[in-house]
């Protein structure tokens, strides 16, 4: 039995093909934005060229060349656990897709630092809501739990939490 490919996909194959590269912000007091491809102008942001490789299955890992130990020392002054970091992956070559895709958004984990740093990043928790609750004594001026508020759409009884 002969097998073939038709001229659509024979065409697609021979095209240029798409490389991904990744855009990593850290919420540092100063953001540190940086780039696993060339220096980058994108959304009025610089992303800075690093050697980075990341894996987003999962809780994704990013690990950085600390080159001439800047980030790591970034990383010690900050701190790291608790601090905001943002993935955005772009293909090179894409014209059909020029603005990078928002993947993750997290939160920075444990870090190792040494030649290379590996920063483990954790989804956020899901948040309930309300967080936070306007009762006395720093609203003093609420109807009291028990009141009745009647709406067009429906009657609400207020509660306390």
């Amino acid at each position: 039995m002969a097998r073939g490919i038709d001229a659509t996909t024979a065409t697609a194959v021979g095209e240029t093909t798409t490389e991904p590269y990744y855009l990593i912000e850290i919420g540092f007091p100063t953001p540190s934005r940086i780039s696993s491809a060339q220096t980058i102008s994108w959304d009025s942001k610089t992303w800075i060229a690093a050697s980075a490789r990341v894996r987003i299955s999962g809780d994704p890992t990013i690990e950085l060349f600390n080159e001439a130990t800047a980030i790591g020392q970034i990383i010690l002054n900050n701190g790291s656990v608790g601090i905001g970091i943002d993935i955005f992956i772009g293909y090179q070559n894409d014209s059909a897709h020029p603005n990078p895709v928002h993947v993750f958004s997290g939160e920075m984990g444990q870090v190792s630092i040494g030649e290379e740093i590996k920063i483990n990043c954790r989804r956020y928790a899901p948040v309930k809501t309300p967080r936070h609750y306007a009762m006395p004594p720093h609203c003093n001026h609420l109807p009291r739990p028990g009141t009745q508020i009647n709406t067009k759409t429906g009657r609400i009884i207020l509660e306390r939490p």
